[in-house]
């Protein structure tokens, strides 16, 4: 059986945005790998509030909408709940003997890997493939302020947050009252 190639990106994505997009597309059109799956994390150890899971993976969902042929949502963190990331990548493993996971990481995650719960563990059983995410000296991409951190307080400040998340995924955090 020929193994195949998978890379993960994994994060709280509370809401997955335009900047999570562009990291997948990048690894998408780099031609580097079989698929893409993006995990949620069922509750990040360095953060006390993540929002529903449920509906943070519908919002992902929402988001990548038209690359299904090669980029999937995984729930598999509702299903084993780990406390720490080397935990959900030790049962992949274990689980998937014929699949090489390699991890999708800006650059400054993955200068920080080995300050993780068993990190060197991590870059030694997995390849990590490094987006560099340009900023200028205010930390912006390209120019643009984005993360999550801001997208939410644009929602509760009653601002417009497209384009940095569609329509669709916008209707749904206005649905559920999620940043209310």
């Amino acid at each position: 059986m020929e193994r195949e190639n998978r890379a993960l990106l994994l994060g709280t994505f509370n809401p997955f945005h335009i900047g999570h997009l562009l990291c997948v597309i990048t690894v998408y059109n780099r031609n580097i790998v079989d698929k893409i799956e993006i995990i949620p994390a069922w509750q990040n150890p360095w953060k006390n509030k993540t929002g529903n899971f449920d509906i943070r993976c519908e919002i992902v969902e929402t988001m990548i909408e038209g690359l299904d042929n090669i980029v999937t949502v995984s729930r598999i963190e509702g299903k084993i709940k780990p406390k720490y990331t080397y935990e959900l990548l030790e049962y992949l493993k274990r689980t998937n003997p014929n699949i090489d996971y390699s991890l999708i990481c800006g650059t400054d995650t993955a200068n920080n890997i080995t300050k993780w719960k068993n990190g060197q563990w991590i870059k030694d059983n997995f390849n990590i493939i490094e987006i560099d995410r340009p900023t200028d000296d205010s930390g912006q991409l390209n120019g643009i302020n984005i993360s999550s951190t801001k997208i939410r307080s644009m929602i509760k400040n009653g601002e417009n947050p497209i384009p940095f998340i569609n329509l669709e995924t916008f209707n749904l955090i206005k649905k559920h009252k999620i940043y209310d």
